[in-house]
């Protein structure tokens, strides 16, 4: 027993163990400190059930995918789909780029109301394996010393984690790129199974950030074999390039049974609609070297920072800048080891700038903001090479300081006069102070003393403190988050309207995905990975549409709603006169500044989830670009097979395309609607007023930018039109409708297709199930987006089924009574088992040979 005991308490005093641990606690304590901070000296409620840090998409998007997951694992919804995800969505490409992450079933042991609470916790376990997997690298790299927090917090606190600390899903493959390039230096040596194992990990976790490392894998290996091989020797590192690539390919094979249905997922997204516009290159040198340079800088943040387009994150403490340049005075680091890293550090740099590199660089798409996702790499390289200047100890002729303090002090400056709003006058102060005492202690390390350790020591708590401020400098609270209130009451309300399956849909919403945190069904959505036909449809058919976000239209057009089954609607305030029945007031308990009562209504001609069009639904159909509402006519006369045309288009003069028309109202409907034919946009910001006569009647916000309704008070009269951009980028407005809605003829169209519908509606998982009864053949329309990963029974035969409208499914039936039933698989997901089945075995048979 003795023996045991000392040999654990050799293990835990030793200095390997003791580096390891305090790589992964300090960054805890800096975060529970700066939680403290904000809860004992700042009054700050930054608990409040840990919801004040929910920035940007964290907030809107995140912390109900979470919710998801949650129920996922507890058997409550289904991974491979939901219905949640707007009209119903494959979850494959959803779940590999937010929710793959292996610390998601940690949800399982809280709440629903405590969930937010939970994502802080995850985030802060993250960053500390950012600091012991880097520290275990530099380890290997160089020896395992106490110096080695220094490179391991600078990457755990870099610009990069900080400033997108909400994007959480990404700073799995962060803590995990240590590990992988570790895996690379072991190939090299001819031991390849961490780096397979790594790799293929990392995929898992998060394919997009994933395959930004793969890349910067390939750059890596190059590099590193570069600089230990001659190119004389050729054949003394082919068989290592063999190993790379066979290694490589058996980490992909061995994610392929979550990597395939996710890629042929995504092939349906968004994100593969790509604005020519943004390949555009527009550079300037002086705006962008000042700004690319003061995000090197202490506190180089702000939300338009997060959103921008204009240069990457790239902070990574100015002790390691300062090594990395001093890197290139070393005498100790040879000639071609310098040459090699500075291709590599040009070739970042200029895929900072050209948008065609940025463009393969993030997954062949643009990002909405969060710009250049692919440079905390830059800084990881720029970490390593500051390592190696500072262990690789050589006298540094105190010139090359005074230089580089020269050059500091002059940018500076000149980032002073830029008048960034991210960098004030006390964060440039701290700046400066603290470069001139890493200046002075560095030359004494390089050059005065041979027994460092107070000077390393010295440095040491300068970084932490520097770290630690640039944290609570950049570091973005909120003060009006709330969704633990919103789950116990408003989320209760929407969720227990009545028991038959329906959708829900409206104004008043938390996030932008509330039908995954409120658990039921609506249209608003915002994800990266929605599905692209149907934001197409909504777009062409008078909706309202980014290229991230779909916001369902409330209540100005009511006949897309009743399509789509959206039974019931929330609105912030009352409306003044509807087609829907009030249904149920509620308090809305000052949850997100939005105060006193919210409003359901209830839509009595909301259609089911499955109905009965025209036989020649698909022929009559002709949706033009985008003509809004006149697609939306063409849809309803497709669907009835008869010329309805709800929406009555106002003869027009044009004055200026795009700006400027003149109307003659001659009929007095109690609203006009007008619907714009904009250019669906990849950014968030759209603006635009509408005038009437020169009075302001509607300002455009990104969730209202397509359609809007008003009163008709002009009966009689000749009225001009005006519409003005007031965004902050150009985009174009294509032209103008004006319309009158028929109401008659609108509830003609609901009775048409109310006489055959879908009944007995069961929805679990990934399964629909319902009946319905046909007095003739007919074609069954199923407001579900189309996917091949549907399987689809008629009374227990499996039938084929078509698209309709480009975004559908389709069913032929056949006279009579039937049973449906449809159940979703994501297809490649039998392959991608296959093909890691056989990626296992050839694993372990290349690792037996070697």
């Amino acid at each position: 027993m003795k023996e045991v005991l000392t040999k654990i308490k050799r293990i835990i005093i030793n200095k390997k163990t003791l580096i390891y641990f305090l790589s992964f606690i300090i960054p805890i304590i800096i975060l529970v400190g700066f939680v403290i901070y904000n809860q004992k000296i700042m009054n700050y409620d930054f608990f409040m059930n840990g919801e004040n840090y929910l920035s940007a998409d964290m907030g809107s998007q995140y912390n109900a995918l979470y919710n998801y997951i949650r129920n996922v694992f507890l058997g409550k919804d289904s991974i491979f789909y939901s219905f949640h995800n707007s009209l119903g969505g494959n979850m494959a490409s959803t779940i590999g780029y937010y929710l793959a992450s292996p610390f998601n079933f940690l949800y399982i042991f809280v709440s629903k109301s405590n969930i937010t609470l939970m994502t802080y916790i995850i985030y802060v376990l993250k960053i500390s394996l950012c600091s012991l997997f880097m520290n275990k690298y530099i380890g290997h790299k160089f020896g395992n010393r106490y110096s080695n927090l220094i490179f391991s917090l600078t990457y755990a606190f870099m610009g990069f984690v900080v400033v997108y600390f909400f994007n959480n899903m990404w700073l799995d493959v962060i803590y995990m790129t240590p590990l992988v390039i570790l895996g690379i230096d072991k190939l090299i040596d001819g031991k390849p199974l961490m780096y397979i194992v790594t790799l293929c990990l990392s995929i898992i976790f998060n394919f997009y950030i994933a395959y930004m490392l793969c890349i910067f894998c390939v750059i890596y290996f190059i590099y590193e074999i570069f600089i230990r091989y001659s190119i004389k020797d050729f054949k003394s590192y082919k068989k290592i390039i063999l190993r790379f690539i066979i290694s490589s390919l058996l980490a992909g094979g061995l994610s392929a049974f979550f990597l395939l249905p996710v890629l042929l997922d995504l092939k349906n997204s968004m994100r593969t609609n790509t604005d020519p516009s943004l390949f555009n290159l527009k550079f300037n040198i002086s705006n962008w070297s000042s700004s690319m340079f003061s995000k090197i800088l202490i506190g180089s943040n702000s939300r338009s920072v997060m959103l921008g387009r204009k240069s990457p994150i790239i902070y990574i403490s100015l002790f390691s800048l300062m090594l990395s340049y001093l890197y290139f005075c070393n005498e100790k680091i040879k000639i071609k080891e310098k040459a090699l890293s500075l291709i590599i550090i040009l070739f970042f740099i200029v895929s900072f700038t050209i948008p065609h590199l940025q463009y393969i660089w993030q997954g062949f798409s643009f990002p909405n903001g969060y710009i250049d996702r692919f440079s905390y790499l830059y800084c990881f390289f720029l970490i390593l090479i500051g390592a190696k200047c500072f262990y690789n100890k050589s006298h540094i002729k105190i010139i090359w300081f005074i230089l580089f303090i020269t050059l500091f002090l002059l940018s500076c400056y000149t980032i002073g006069k830029f008048e960034f709003r991210y960098l004030d006058q006390e964060k440039l102060i701290v700046n400066v102070v603290l470069i001139l005492l890493y200046s002075i202690f560095t030359f004494l390390y390089f050059n005065v003393f041979k027994k460092n350790r107070f000077i390393i020591l010295l440095i040491f708590l300068i970084v932490l403190g520097e770290l630690t401020y640039n944290y609570k400098k950049t570091m973005v609270l909120l003060n009006d988050s709330n969704f633990s209130k919103y789950y116990k009451s408003s989320c209760k309300e929407f969720n227990n309207i009545e028991k038959e399956f329906y959708r829900v849909d409206g104004s008043y919403y938390a996030t932008l995905l509330d039908s995954f945190a409120c658990d039921y069904y609506d249209v608003t959505t915002a994800l990266s990975t929605s599905n692209k036909d149907l934001y197409n449809f909504y777009y062409k058919n008078g909706g309202n549409v980014t290229k991230i976000s779909l916001f369902n239209d409330n209540e100005s057009i009511p006949i897309l709603n009743s399509l789509m089954g959206i039974k019931y609607l929330i609105n912030t305030k009352e409306l003044e006169s509807s087609t829907y029945e009030y249904y149920k007031k509620i308090e809305s308990d000052n949850i997100f500044g939005m105060s006193g009562y919210s409003h359901i209504y209830k839509n009595n001609d909301a259609l089911n989830i499955g109905y009965i069009v025209d036989k020649n639904f698909e022929k009559n159909l002709k949706l033009n670009k985008k003509t809004g509402f006149d697609n939306l006519n063409n849809l309803v006369n497709s669907m009835t097979g008869k010329n309805y045309n709800i929406l009555q288009k106002i003869d027009k003069k044009t004055i200026k395309k795009g700006s400027l028309y003149k109307y003659y109202i001659d009929k007095d409907n109690p609203y006009l609607y007008i619907n714009v034919d904009y250019e669906m946009s990849i950014n968030l910001g759209i603006r635009y007023n509408i005038f009437i006569d020169d009075i302001n009647i509607f300002t455009a916000i990104d969730s209202i930018i397509g359609n809007y309704k008003f009163k008709n008070e002009y009966y009689g009269k000749d009225i001009t039109l005006r519409i003005d951009n007031k965004s902050d980028y150009d985009y174009d407005i294509y032209d103008i409708d004006l319309y009158y809605f028929d109401t008659d003829k609108y509830k003609e169209v609901i009775n048409n297709l109310k006489r055959h519908q879908l009944e007995n509606i069961i929805i679990k998982d990934n399964e629909l199930n319902g009946e319905i009864k046909l007095d003739k053949d007919g074609l069954l329309f199923v407001s579900v987006p189309y996917d091949k990963g549907w399987n689809i029974y008629v009374d227990g035969k499996k039938v084929p089924y078509k698209k309709l409208a480009s975004t559908f499914i389709g069913i032929d039936l056949k006279k009579g009574q039937h049973k449906i039933k449809m159940k979703f698989y994501p297809r490649g997901l039998i392959v991608g088992l296959l093909i890691n089945f056989i990626s296992i075995l050839l694993t372990l048979l290349y690792i037996k040979k070697r």
